[in-house]
């Protein structure tokens, strides 16, 4: 994407790309959204994501590896927790 095309994305298309980079991209765009674009149905705010993914200009595969890298770290992070509570409450380790 060059400077041009940068600076002709509508506000909303602008949250959506800088997002694109969260795991979490439909959470975190509201806050960044246009005004008006706040209070439109879940659907019209895909087709504006969607948009972007069809030009190429957010990679959909890396936004679901980060999702699924966010969802392994998570499961560690549970299992973590649960060998701590094991461990404080005396019992032995597995």
């Amino acid at each position: 994407m060059g400077e041009r095309e940068w600076q002709a994305l509508t506000k909303s298309e602008e949250a959506f790309m800088v997002n694109s980079y969260e795991i979490d991209i439909l959470a975190g765009v509201w806050g960044d959204l246009d005004d008006a674009d706040q209070s439109r149905p879940v659907k019209e705010l895909a087709e504006i994501l969607l948009a972007l993914i069809d030009r190429g200009w957010i990679d959909k595969l890396r936004a679901m590896r980060n999702k699924l890298d966010h969802q392994q770290h998570q499961r560690t992070q549970d299992q973590q927790t649960v060998e701590d509570i094991a461990r404080a409450g005396g019992m032995p380790d597995s």
